[in-house]
């Protein structure tokens, strides 16, 4: 597969974080927003989708601060758009850091755009209880950091799904109330 995208590629070598074409990327972020700076209905606009988790993490941070930059001197203003930082696969509060660092703290109006899944790795080990569990232990970040949650699914690992515990539908319903109650505390919806 040719990441970033994953579309089916034959490569000579791997791709390789630095082959992320970052100015490229700018620039087509810049065109975006400079085409949707005067929608009303655009409140937010996502830097990038999941990047690599081998990029290290100050190069990354870079890159949002860039891209903020960016996004505001294109007409996006902090009063109206939010910027969106994805943090994928990291640990948001070292993701939340990290940007703060890079960035002086000089940016308004973003957030850490989060992907929740329970259905991959080691999720496929844990019980009913333990999965709204891992739920409710996000909370804490959520409450506390400027975040979107972009993404979640009501999928859970192989042996909560199996589980005969209650009836299927009645444990979807209970993961599903179980996150809508933590991700309703995101700063950004």
């Amino acid at each position: 597969r040719s990441a970033p995208c994953g579309r089916l590629v034959k490569q000579k070598k791997a791709w390789n974080w630095r082959n992320w074409r970052m100015e490229d990327s700018l620039r087509a972020l810049d065109i975006v927003a400079r085409r949707y700076r005067h929608h009303p209905c655009v409140t937010g606009i996502e830097v990038c989708n999941e990047p690599s988790r081998e990029i290290p993490l100050e190069d990354l941070c870079r890159f949002y601060d860039r891209a903020v930059n960016v996004v505001r001197r294109a007409g996006m203003s902090a009063d109206r758009v939010a910027v969106l930082l994805p943090a994928f696969q990291r640990d948001v509060k070292d993701v939340a850091a990290m940007f703060s660092a890079c960035s002086t703290r000089k940016h308004e109006n973003y957030c850490f755009d989060l992907h929740y899944y329970y259905c991959f790795g080691w999720y496929h080990k844990l019980t009913v209880g333990q999965q709204l569990q891992r739920v409710k232990a996000r909370q804490d970040d959520i409450s506390k950091l400027p975040v979107c949650i972009g993404e979640w699914s009501l999928a859970m690992g192989t042996r909560a799904s199996n589980s005969r515990s209650m009836p299927w539908k009645e444990t979807r319903a209970l993961f599903a109330r179980a996150q809508r109650s933590v991700y309703d505390h995101a700063s950004h919806g």
